[in-house]
C-alpha cells in the first residue's frame, strides 16, 4: 500500500458581478463537462459526475483511474466538491476535497480555491523489490504533476467558459 498526497491552492480575480457568477457555478450541467475537457465525463445526477483520468503506470503496473465528484454549495460564496473512487473499482482509493471561496470586491470577485487529493495505491507484489521511499516519492511527484495539470486546465476552462458569450 502506497499513500500519495497532493495539495494545491491559489487565487484569481474575475471582472464580474457576484450574482451572475453564483448563478453560473450553481448550474453544474452547464460547465462541468467543459471544465474537465478533454477528460471523459459522465453525468450521474445534477451535481454528481464520474470523471475518467488518464492511464498511469510503469514497470508493468498501470491504472486508469475514475473519480466520482459531487459538487455542492455551503452558501452563496462557499462552494465545494468531494470526490472518491467508484465502488466497483479496486487497486486504489481516492479522497478529493476542494473549495471555491467567492469574495466580492466590486467590480471584481476574488476566487480563492484549494484542492486536496489523497490516493492510496495497492501495487502488485513484484514491485516490493523497490525501496518504498523511492516508489512513494515517485508516486507523489506523478500525482502532483497530473493533478496540477488537470487542476490548472479545469480552472482555466471553467473561467473561459464563464467569460464566453452565451449562445
Amino acid at each position: 500500500m502506497i499513500p500519495l498526497h497532493s495539495q494545491k491552492c491559489g487565487q484569481v480575480q474575475l471582472e464580474t458581478p457576484l450574482d451572475p457568477l453564483v448563478d453560473y457555478l450553481s448550474d453544474y450541467p452547464r460547465w462541468v463537462t467543459l471544465a474537465f475537457a478533454p477528460l471523459k465525463v459522465a453525468k450521474l445526477d445534477f451535481d454528481h459526475y464520474r470523471v475518467g483520468l488518464p492511464t498511469m503506470g510503469a514497470l508493468g503496473f498501470s491504472l486508469t483511474p475514475e473519480i466520482e465528484i459531487e459538487f455542492f454549495a455551503q452558501d452563496t460564496c462557499n462552494r465545494g466538491m468531494r470526490g472518491y473512487q467508484p465502488l466497483q473499482v479496486q487497486g486504489y482509493a481516492i479522497d478529493l476535497t476542494g473549495t471555491f471561496l467567492l469574495d466580492p470586491h466590486p467590480p471584481q470577485v476574488h476566487i480563492r480555491w484549494q484542492v486536496d487529493l489523497a490516493v492510496t495505491l495497492w501495487t502488485p507484489n513484484f514491485l516490493d523489490f523497490l525501496p518504498h521511499s523511492i516508489v512513494k516519492a515517485t508516486g507523489d511527484q506523478v500525482l502532483i504533476a497530473v493533478s496540477s495539470l488537470i487542476g490548472d486546465r479545469f480552472l482555466e476552462q471553467l473561467l473561459s467558459a464563464y467569460r464566453a458569450p452565451s449562445s
